[in-house]
């Protein structure tokens, strides 16, 4: 059997909810939060990297590598095409909605502890896309600005 894995970070795109880092991770409210100028907690000021993929870009890629053999009994880490802070995520979303994003630090200094659950998000989480392109399979195109404005879009926002 052929098989080929894709381990992506943050997916964002129409379907899924908006936020990629703690405490503003997944929420339904974000786009209206940063509407309203209401500070956003991010920790450590969201200084992590992150390289989020826009979910059409991440079904074209896998439907692009079902019949490329190089792509098989291979695992591939992905993302989208930019490398960003994650502040800039929520910066991009204030921009896109015509508003600036409040950023309001929480301290790393002690939060693991009582938020062992982030510990997969607090780290950078870029991924080197040449092992997709010398494979000859598709890589992510979308500009992060242009999917999260189709993202907000689809939420009713723009």
């Amino acid at each position: 059997m052929q098989v080929t894995l894709f381990r992506p970070g943050h997916i964002y795109g129409p379907g899924f909810l908006t936020g990629c880092y703690p405490e503003q991770s997944r929420q339904e409210s974000l786009p209206g939060q940063i509407l309203r100028g209401e500070p956003l907690r991010l920790v450590a000021e969201g200084i992590y990297l992150t390289q989020p993929v826009f979910v059409e870009d991440l079904s074209d890629t896998m439907l692009d590598c079902v019949d490329k053999a190089a792509g098989f009994q291979q695992i591939f880490c992905i993302g989208g095409p930019e490398i960003m802070e994650n502040r800039r995520y929520y910066e991009i979303m204030g921009e896109l909605l015509g508003t600036k994003a409040v950023i309001e630090e929480i301290p790393l200094h002690g939060y693991f502890d009582g938020h062992p659950e982030s510990h997969g998000h607090l780290c950078h989480r870029a991924y080197d896309l040449s092992k997709l392109r010398n494979a000859g399979i598709r890589a992510p195109e979308t500009s992060f600005k242009e999917g999260m404005r189709i993202h907000l879009k689809s939420l009713g926002y723009l």
